[in-house]
């Protein structure tokens, strides 16, 4: 009995060597699957070999690849009884708030709710701490037999009284994005180290449902095209949104070292004022974008320029100061039955420099300038300029120990202007 029980034993261990030795030559067929699929096989200049993403996007992993990438990827682990990979990632972040002058809110920087000429606006200094920045998010991934698919979704605490908030949720495969994350008209990669929680009043910085295809058209060159979610903004009138809006870009990567971005929007500004909802009127909407991330020309190798400068008509739901506002898509002109588009331009520009391997700083400068109408009345925002400078601390890896602070203006239609200054405090975990 013995002498059997050995050979069973002997017997079980080789089943369970060759089990794996069959799990193992399954991944490999899936991985040459997948390479079979020529999206698959090209990679951006900046990929990680692992995982095919950009030190960016490893740093900020909603940012979605070109294409999704074969094989088990850093961090990941396998899900039982599955072929599928997860990844948990996310950081938990806490900013220290002062404001310093009149600001309509406490916890962020908003130049267009700098109060200028308002009654009742908040005054003396104030304090606020939050941590409704901190985030966390699930990536999946998973081999098909024709290439794998991808399911990310992340949410943060920026909802209504700091509740759950969706960020991302999309699924990618091949080449195809279905769902919510950065506008395709937006360059995330091209935006300075912040804290702040609300952002560049200058950035193209959205995210919004969409369905986006992307194509290689090069090792360097990116194309993609999106019908992207609406969401129409006017004033004096009720969005009636009945087209989606239609994106595309193209991307040139600069030498492993940066890239050069520009997109183009074309939109439909429709509405109908609220005592005749059945009378939809509109008009034509349409942007440009240009953005980068390039070296620097002086002597520093990690020195960095960002900018990106917009211009369009009818693109205030795109552009962060515009949008916070509401409202500045377009206005309704009773006395015509018509919808007037605002016409509109947004700038910025940064350079990052890195004092050592684990302290860099950001110095920033921003300005939105909106034509106003003459059926506007004269408080209606004008102009924001926003500038910003900040010290990052990286003691130990995945801790960032910031200090920033920020100055901005508001200049109405009437040329009445107000200021308002910030200083922030915060840390950064990331897991």
């Amino acid at each position: 009995m013995q002498e059997l029980g050995r050979v069973v034993e002997s017997q079980r261990q080789l089943i369970e060597e060759q089990s794996q030795r069959i799990d193992q030559l399954q991944r490999q067929l899936d991985e040459l699957r997948a390479l079979i699929v020529p999206a698959q096989v090209t990679q951006a200049p900046k990929a990680n070999e692992a995982s095919g993403e950009t030190k960016k996007q490893r740093r900020w992993p909603e940012i979605p690849p070109d294409v999704v990438t074969a094989g088990d990827f850093p961090g990941s682990f396998q899900i039982p009884d599955s072929n599928a990979a997860v990844k948990i990632g996310g950081f938990v972040r806490g900013n220290w708030v002062t404001t310093f002058d009149p600001l309509q809110v406490s916890d962020r920087f908003i130049t267009a709710d700098i109060p200028v000429d308002v009654t009742g606006a908040p005054v003396g200094r104030r304090v606020d701490l939050i941590a409704i920045p901190s985030r966390f998010n699930l990536d999946f991934r998973t081999p098909t037999g024709v290439g794998y698919m991808r399911a990310f979704i992340e949410g943060d605490f920026g909802g209504s009284g700091n509740t759950l908030r969706l960020r991302h949720a999309y699924g990618q495969w091949r080449r195809f994005i279905f769902g919510q994350t950065w506008s395709t008209f937006s360059d995330p990669e091209a935006e300075p180290d912040t804290i702040d929680f609300e952002g560049l009043n200058a950035a193209v910085h959205f995210r919004q449902p969409q369905v986006r295809w992307t194509w290689a058209a090069s090792e360097r060159l990116r194309v993609a095209l999106a019908l992207e979610d609406p969401d129409v903004e006017l004033t004096g009138a009720t969005a009636a949104n009945q087209r989606p809006d239609v994106v595309s870009r193209i991307r040139w990567e600069h030498q492993r070292r940066g890239h050069v971005q520009v997109g183009v929007l074309f939109r439909e500004i429709n509405g109908f004022p609220s005592n005749a909802p059945a009378d939809i009127v509109g008009a034509q909407g349409w942007g440009v974008n240009a953005s980068g991330q390039l070296p620097s020309p002086f002597r520093s190798q990690s020195d960095r320029v960002l900018f990106q400068v917009t211009r369009g008509a009818g693109i205030g739901h795109y552009i962060t100061d515009l949008n916070s506002a509401g409202g500045q898509d377009g206005v309704y002109d009773a006395t015509v039955n018509t919808i007037r588009v605002l016409p509109a331009f947004a700038g910025f520009g940064s350079y990052e420099h890195y004092w050592s391997d684990r302290i860099h700083s950001a110095f920033t400068a921003g300005m939105v300038e909106i034509k106003t109408l003459d059926i506007q009345p004269t408080n209606a925002l004008r102009r924001t300029r926003r500038y910003s400078g900040n010290v990052i601390w990286e003691p130990i890896p995945r801790l960032e120990l910031v200090a920033e602070f920020l100055y901005g203006v508001r200049v109405n239609k009437d040329a009445h202007r107000e200021r308002a200054r910030q200083l922030q405090l915060g840390s950064t975990f990331r897991f």
